[in-house]
Parts: C-alpha cells; sequence; structure tokens
C-alpha cells in the first residue's frame, strides 16, 4: 500500500497515518521529500481500505498496491537498476543530466524498432504511445535503453504495468519519464508521481519539464521541483 502524503500535512498528521498503517500489521516505509512525504506499507493488502485513508486529515492519495507489475516492483531489485545511455548513467541518488544532444529517438510503431535502434543510445516511446502493446513488446527485444514516458491520463499504475511488459520480453533498460498529465488548467509535471515511483519501482525515474513549458524562467522551476520529488534524471 502507498499514502501520500499533502504537500502542507503536519507532523501530527503523518505520524496519525503511520500510526493507522502499524495498527493494522503493515512495515512502515517514510519517505520524506521537499515536496511530498510518502509512507509505503508492507503487509496484507486486504486490510487496506483506500477510503479510510483518503479521508485522513493530511492525505492526498492512498493507493492499493497491484501485482500486475511484478518485474517492475522494487522488491524485483532492491537495490535499484542503472541504464547507460551514450556517457551518461541514469539511476542511483545522483541526478544525470540527459544532454540535448544526445541520440534520442521518438518511437511510435514496432516496425519502426529496428532502424531506429541502429541510429539511438536510446529509444523514446511518447506519451500517447505509452500502451501500445506491440510496440512495447518489440522493444522488450530490442536490447537497447528505452524511455517511458507516462500517458497524459494514465495512472502510475498504468505506467508500470506498461514497463513490466518490456521487461516481460527480455529488456532490463527502461526508465520512466514523467512528462506532464492533463489537468484542468493544462498540463502539469506530477511531482508527487516521481515520488510515489521511487518507493514502488527499481526503474530509473526522470522527469521532462520541457515537454510541460518551454518558458525559461518556469522550465527551472519545474527542474527543481522534479529533483525535489526524487527524478533520477533530467531531459534537458
Amino acid at each position: 500500500m502507498l499514502v501520500v502524503m499533502e504537500q502542507n500535512a503536519s507532523e501530527r498528521e503523518v505520524e496519525a497515518v503511520i500510526g493507522r498503517m502499524v495498527a493494522l500489521g503493515f512495515d512502515v516505509h517514510r519517505s520524506s521529500g521537499t515536496i511530498y512525504t510518502v509512507l509505503g506499507g508492507v503487509g496484507d493488502t486486504r486490510k487496506f481500505e483506500e477510503s479510510e485513508f483518503k479521508s485522513m486529515s493530511g492525505v492526498r492519495e492512498a493507493i492499493r498496491i497491484t501485482s500486475r507489475w511484478k518485474l517492475a516492483a522494487r522488491r524485483a531489485n532492491p537495490q535499484g537498476t542503472r541504464v547507460r545511455i551514450g556517457s551518461v548513467e541514469v539511476g542511483g541518488e545522483h541526478t544525470a543530466e540527459l544532454p540535448g544532444d544526445a541520440m534520442l529517438r521518438e518511437i511510435w510503431e514496432s516496425s519502426q524498432v529496428r532502424v531506429l535502434s541502429a541510429h539511438a543510445d536510446a529509444l523514446v516511446v511518447p506519451a500517447q504511445a505509452m500502451q501500445n502493446e506491440s510496440l512495447l513488446r518489440e522493444l522488450g527485444r530490442a536490447g537497447m535503453p528505452v524511455i517511458l514516458k507516462r500517458g497524459e491520463s494514465a495512472s502510475v499504475d498504468d505506467w508500470l504495468t506498461a514497463a513490466d511488459m518490456i521487461l516481460q520480453a527480455g529488456n532490463k533498460d527502461v526508465l520512466l519519464c514523467e512528462s506532464g498529465v492533463r489537468t484542468f488548467f493544462g498540463y502539469a509535471l506530477d511531482v508527487s508521481a516521481i515520488a510515489e515511483l521511487r518507493l514502488l519501482t527499481h526503474l530509473p525515474v526522470i522527469a521532462s519539464p520541457r515537454d510541460v513549458n518551454g518558458q525559461p524562467e518556469i522550465l527551472a522551476a519545474l527542474k527543481k521541483a522534479a529533483i525535489a520529488a526524487g527524478a533520477q534524471g533530467v531531459l534537458n
């Protein structure tokens, strides 16, 4: 289970949620960033009622973790995965900068994999193609790094399930890229998803603020927010 606290949640509210999780028999792992505090619970998820935690003061989101993405789950590689793209290694606790001249090629269809693989350091699955199953499985056989952007209306669960398809086909070099979700006010970088993923998966988590807003001042702020939430790399 996973509980994400609001940005302004007090320490008393956080401790109250931890106490309830412990009372239900969960071992609690806390990740406190500069923006969100995320609480991961290991235990019998049948005892976890999302509605109960969502009603608690200071809680932003409560998630029952499914098993659809077993290979992408953190327990599959507790030490975390590191992926090399050209001369840059992404993963671990440092924040990698992927330069604009990195050989990244956007890919939409499975028929493009062989051709583009010969001219790229990594293949980028755009948000609109995140759930293209034939493409994901072909990328799993490609044997090169894949940057999987999140669909604009996809849940974190959907995203990890898509990543799992690539892993199941044999490719372990998968990165998850937060590139913005649709809101009532346009597109927004979902930094809470970055914090969640750092607990849920061993795969490197990166961000692409430029997909949300290209204005220099806003771009700089979004980059700082992504890093504060735990992003291990940023696409420049």
